[in-house]
């Protein structure tokens, strides 16, 4: 493939929210002590990788992920701001089970919706579809012309997953510092490996597999 590069896109390291199942968004929250731990191990992973540099959204969370692995690896770290995390809106700040408590009857109906759908439509008009996510993450990606390591968030990788046709029943959500890596090229970007996929819990009994997960 003409001009072809690797783009590794992980999901930042764990943050307290995180460990305590507040949903994060564009909530600026630093990196728990097993965070930390986190990003050495992703280093030690990607340690014999040919990455060029290390990119981050510019939250806390994603900057001192990637600081720790730019260091270790030696390589320069950029700041992008196409990475940033989805907003949640008024969702931000609170429990994911308190959320889903509290919208039941949304979460019933969002669970019986394609891919599609859900990709198109946010589940409130003040949050940020996965659709509109996508078409800021797409071009700050194709713009990068060598091989790179991006640390950015959940919804960002679950968007592009989305936009770019991951062949899976749900809605793809990643484990803390799981990742996705990319072959992009003047053809297009196509998404060559996938590694810490969740498979979620069913939130009904009347739908086969939700398709809404955080």
């Amino acid at each position: 493939m003409k001009n072809s590069r690797w783009i590794t896109l992980i999901r930042h390291g764990e943050t307290i929210w995180n460990k305590e199942k507040l949903l994060q968004g564009r909530k600026d929250i630093s990196l728990s002590d097993r965070g930390i731990e986190q990003a050495y191990e992703m280093a030690d992973y990607f340690k014999s990788s040919p990455f060029d540099f290390v990119g981050a959204s510019p939250l806390k969370r994603t900057q001192q992920t990637a600081s720790i692995i730019s260091e270790v690896l030696n390589v320069p770290m950029h700041t992008l701001e196409g990475l940033m995390p989805r907003s949640y809106g008024p969702w931000e700040g609170k429990s994911i089970d308190d959320i889903r408590e509290q919208n039941k009857s949304l979460f019933l109906q969002l669970s019986k919706c394609s891919k599609e759908e859900v990709f198109l439509k946010a589940p409130l008009e003040s949050i940020e579809s996965y659709d509109a996510v996508s078409k800021r993450v797409l071009p700050t990606i194709s713009q990068i012309q060598s091989n790179a390591l991006l640390i950015t968030h959940s919804g960002v990788i679950t968007s592009l997953c989305l936009a770019l046709k991951l062949e899976t029943l749900h809605i793809p959500l990643l484990e803390q510092t799981g990742y996705v890596k990319l072959r992009v090229s003047d053809e297009g970007i196509a998404i060559e490996d996938v590694k810490g996929l969740i498979v979620p819990k069913q939130l009904t009994s009347e739908a086969r597999e939700p398709v809404f997960i955080f």
